[in-house]
């Protein structure tokens, strides 16, 4: 599909930054290593230092020069509050973004960090002409189920059991990674109206959301 399809083109990502009003939140691409190793640290900080799936500064540097997306939140002492990555790749003959990891310092949660990073990934997806993007969450999530289905209106399209296997994050417990992957097209308009949360697949059972503990990220949940 023709690059401007969801509006005018934009120009080198990663000279493009998107500055939200009052918070004095900037958010914008990574390429320099000395960001994505900052990215690097903060999966540790997020998931643990015990989590062992982190992605290096070094495949962080080479998914952003063929299509897939590197961001970082910095507050306005320009200290890396959060990040969003993700590859793409073909689905059923179509090019789509799967976004694998979202993780925002402790410190700054519950500001809106998480949703801005999605909007400024969504955006540049608009622009490179994909259309769908599809990521994790965990059902048991309440914040994260909040986020992804009544403020961003994703929509649940698979549940999967166990999908990572077990890993050494403490966010998980040593629980199996149950979780749903969510579709979101790229585009916005009027009709996109984020819906209110309801049953979501039938026969899947009901699930006692928790709602404490940290809202971190997608990948892990």
């Amino acid at each position: 599909m023709p690059p401007d399809a969801h509006g005018p083109a934009a120009t080198d990502p990663h000279a493009e930054a998107l500055a939200h009003a009052g918070s004095g939140i900037i958010v914008r691409s990574l390429d320099a290593l000395d960001e994505l190793r900052a990215c690097v640290d903060l999966q540790h900080e997020v998931w643990g230092k015990e989590y062992d799936d982190a992605v290096p500064a070094s495949l962080l540097h080479v998914v952003s020069q063929i299509g897939g997306i590197v961001a970082g939140a910095f507050s306005s002492d320009d200290e890396l509050i959060g990040f969003v990555f993700g590859i793409s790749g073909i689905k059923n003959g179509e090019v789509v973004h799967w976004s694998h990891e979202l993780g925002v310092r402790a410190s700054a949660r519950d500001a809106g960090v998480g949703r801005m990073l999605k909007q400024f990934q969504r955006s540049e997806l608009a622009r490179l002409g994909i259309t769908t993007m599809f990521w994790t969450f965990d059902p048991l999530m309440a914040k994260n189920a909040h986020l992804n289905l009544n403020r961003l209106g994703a929509r649940v399209v698979e549940y999967v059991e166990n999908m990572y296997g077990t890993t050494g994050s403490p966010l998980h417990n040593g629980l199996a990674t149950d979780r749903f992957v969510v579709s979101w097209p790229t585009h916005t308009g009027p009709e996109d109206r984020p819906p209110v949360a309801r049953t979501i697949i039938d026969g899947i059972a009901p699930y006692c959301l928790r709602s404490s503990g940290p809202s971190a990220g997608e990948r892990a949940g």
